[in-house]
């Protein structure tokens, strides 16, 4: 039993440590709408959602595709659940979570076989977001101006 509870962590480890590619065309998310969600802490630590679609001909979609293709090696399997990321992008289909230092992709590929991977990065490569992020608090910050009395 000990020696179980010794191997395990490393058998573990070294399937944890494999690496995978992703193949963009498994994810169908080239002619989709996608949510976006933005998980924002305010000073106090106070954190507020926003929510926001992509539609398919956007250019949000397309630096993502860009993105995951120039991307597409060097993933590792993942069986971990995740809290809340600082950016999501989901459809039914699919899920791609930003967080500070990597990111979680999780589809179905061809085979009808659920994948979830992680990849190492840094979330400043999704600046091309932060754009509709700050479009989407100016309307917040907007809409907070105006009397909506009868």
């Amino acid at each position: 039993m000990k020696k179980l509870l010794f191997v395990l962590p490393i058998f573990l480890a070294i399937f944890q440590s494999c690496t995978q590619s992703i193949d963009i065309n498994d994810l169908n998310i080239s002619n989709t709408e996608l949510k976006v969600t933005f998980l924002i802490k305010n000073s106090s630590g106070l954190e507020s959602i926003y929510t926001n679609k992509i539609s398919n001909n956007s250019k949000e979609l397309k630096y993502l595709n860009n993105w995951l293709i120039n991307n597409s090696k060097e993933w590792e399997n993942s069986i971990v659940s995740y809290g809340s990321p600082k950016i999501s992008l989901t459809n039914d289909n699919f899920r791609f979570l930003i967080y500070t230092d990597f990111v979680v992709i999780g589809y179905s590929d061809k085979n009808n076989k659920p994948r979830q991977l992680t990849k190492k990065v840094d979330s400043n490569e999704f600046e091309f977001l932060n754009n509709l992020k700050k479009k989407m608090l100016n309307y917040v910050d907007y809409r907070k101006t105006i009397n909506f009395t009868n």
